[in-house]
């Protein structure tokens, strides 16, 4: 009986160390389970923390490619812009007489000469502002785009007048007595056409005893007017008035 009884009490003490057994091994399973669950679920959320970063980062990388694109449209416009206003303000320099410019055009020189030459009383022709005006509006009246006398530009605030027997073309003085050089740019023919027309310029100067030589060329030179240009009363109007 006694042998009996303690088969019996080593078969349950081997039955609960079973269920023991097998209730830790499930235990184990659990936790070690619980564990790969964990692992996984905090990797997933640095993936998704990377993706929402990287995704972050295309986004202000596109921005960033956009504003340097924009950039690159607003200096291209402004150098443009740039280079349209230097193209006019140039022109209108070369217009106002501020630059040198060159081009085809004619040469003409003015030579006072002798009334009498056989008479020992004889008189020298003298060359006056009116004589030198009168080539400059035919010149003008012809299509020329620059105009210089004696090396002076001529612009709209040029003058030529006598001075007792001088000739004051923007303010320097040469006698009347002396050569007159007078540079036109334009059309060459256009230019000596205009003046040779019969009774025109040159057959009036001639007349009163100046000798007239037009010569036309591909390359005239004409420097920019060297003085100074004040506006005291004239200011600009303002558009509507």
């Amino acid at each position: 009986m006694k042998y009996l009884k303690a088969q019996l009490c080593i078969a349950l003490v081997c039955i609960i160390l079973g269920l023991m057994l097998a209730y830790q091994f499930q235990n184990a399973k659990n936790i070690a389970s619980f564990y790969k669950n964990s692992q996984v679920d905090e990797l997933q959320g640095k993936l998704e923390d990377m993706q929402k970063q990287k995704d972050s980062l295309e986004k202000e990388v596109a921005s960033l490619e956009g504003k340097v694109e924009q950039y690159e449209k607003n200096a291209g416009t402004a150098n443009g812009m740039a280079k349209q206003m230097k193209d006019e303000l140039d022109n209108i320099r070369t217009v106002a007489g501020l630059t040198n410019v060159e081009g085809p055009g004619v040469d003409i020189k003015l030579s006072p000469i002798n009334s009498n030459l056989n008479s020992e009383n004889s008189i020298p022709a003298s060359i006056n502002s009116s004589d030198i005006s009168a080539v400059i509006n035919e010149l003008n009246a012809c299509g020329a785009e620059a105009i210089s006398i004696n090396g002076q530009r001529i612009i709209g605030a040029s003058f030529i007048r006598d001075v007792g027997s001088n000739i004051s073309i923007n303010g320097q003085k040469w006698s009347g007595l002396q050569d007159f050089e007078i540079k036109a740019i334009g059309d060459p023919t256009a230019l000596e056409t205009g003046l040779n027309i019969a009774a025109g310029v040159k057959e009036g100067l001639e007349t009163a005893g100046i000798n007239v030589k037009i010569q036309k060329s591909n390359k005239i030179k004409i420097l920019k007017y060297n003085g100074i240009i004040e506006m005291k009363y004239a200011i600009n109007a303002k558009e509507g008035e």
